[in-house]
């Protein structure tokens, strides 16, 4: 190997190794070490239970309205939405509570549990979640399984979501029964 090369393979790794390890005053180190997933799920339960509600102020009143905001999730026809920024997740929130849940008259998720519920505190004011959500449609009849995430950022005292990512398998639809039995167990 010529020096060309050894010196351009330096380089990269020493790229990455500063990447993967900033400046101590770049790191977060949280010293908040109980933060109340309770809390935390409140907030999300609030924001999901407003959307299938067709509650657009509700819905609102969850969110970061911060121009890094991100919302994400895949459609029945394969392809996906993603919205960018708190205008673009606003509009796009309310277009589809206006046309699908006509602002509540129709309701196509009438509930919905979680199961499988993990956190990460990244710091005092942030925290990351993810978990598995069974979604009633609106029969209760079958549901619909989702793999959620969610990044939640502490704002005047407040956790507001700053991020979602929502991924249904349109395909796979589970019976009430098994979701009954799901409902009790614990995972």
């Amino acid at each position: 190997m010529n020096l060309y090369k050894i010196s351009n393979l330096t380089f990269f790794f020493a790229i990455i190794v500063s990447a993967c390890n900033p400046p101590n005053d770049q790191k977060v180190q949280s010293s908040h070490k109980e933060i109340s997933l309770d809390t935390l799920m409140a907030a999300i339960d609030k924001e999901t239970s407003s959307f299938f509600a067709g509650n657009y102020e509700g819905w609102k009143d969850c969110w970061l309205h911060d121009s890094l905001s991100s919302q994400t999730w895949n459609n029945d026809d394969g392809s996906f939405s993603s919205a960018q920024g708190w205008e673009a997740i606003d509009k796009q929130g309310k277009d589809w509570i206006e046309k699908y849940y006509k602002n509540g008259k129709n309701i196509i998720h009438p509930e919905y549990f979680r199961k499988e519920i993990r956190s990460k505190i990244l710091s005092d004011t942030s925290v990351y979640l993810t978990w598995t959500q069974y979604n009633a449609y609106s029969t209760k009849e079958l549901y619909g399984v989702s793999r959620e995430t969610r990044l939640m950022i502490l704002k005047d005292g407040k956790w507001k979501i700053f991020q979602v990512a929502a991924f249904w398998d349109f395909k796979n639809k589970i019976g009430k029964d098994f979701v009954v039995h799901l409902m009790k167990t614990t995972i």
